[in-house]
């Protein structure tokens, strides 16, 4: 007569050795299957002095695994285990970029800029480019973010200048003496056309 029973082992550190003991004893007189299954890995009636293999679980995002795919272990002595060992990605990259921002469009004014080989979950610091000629920055001149996501952009803001000025002069041909007060023209946005 087939009957099923189920245990929780209660201990955050699971089953101890001088129980996993007697466990494995007390099962070994019957014809039983038993399964363990912790954090969703299963593990069934294993066999003393062989040979088993395991395979790594797919690295999460940001990380690679860098022992082995397989590993293979020999039931041999008490508390076995499988180590998997992964780590930071390192190859990821983030871009940098300068645009004008005007409505829902933006302009580069600047080249972008990739930077490569950083690390999964690093922090990192960016500095905008001095402003060219005719614009200024808009919002904060550095930047920090923990890089989560490979190919992420970092965006610096900029707009036309507005306090831009001119003079119109009003000169003697041939004498270059004014005839008429200099005019002060003030409050202009950079690269906007003027007609006097």
């Amino acid at each position: 007569m087939a009957k099923e029973l189920s245990f929780v082992v209660s201990d955050p550190v699971g089953l101890h050795a001088r129980p996993a003991t007697i466990l494995v004893n007390q099962a070994s007189k019957f014809t039983s299957n038993i399964k363990l299954v912790y954090n969703d890995k299963e593990v069934t009636n294993k066999t003393y002095n062989e040979t088993y293999e395991e395979e790594a679980k797919d690295a999460p995002y940001g990380y690679k695994l860098v022992s082995d795919k397989k590993q293979s272990i020999k039931l041999d002595k008490e508390n076995n285990v499988v180590t998997f060992y992964y780590e930071k990605r390192n190859d990821m990259s983030y871009k940098v970029r300068y645009v004008e921002l005007v409505g829902n469009y933006e302009t580069e004014i600047l080249p972008s800029k990739d930077v490569l080989n950083r690390t999964y979950g690093e922090t990192y610091e960016e500095e905008a480019e001095e402003a060219p000629f005719g614009y200024k920055l808009v919002r904060d001149k550095k930047q920090s973010f923990t890089l989560k996501e490979d190919g992420t952009t970092i965006t610096f803001y900029y707009e036309k200048r507005t306090d831009m000025s001119y003079k119109v002069k009003y000169l003697e041909e041939g004498t270059e003496k004014n005839i008429i007060p200099d005019k002060e023209v003030t409050n202009k946005t950079y690269n906007e056309e003027v007609t006097e």
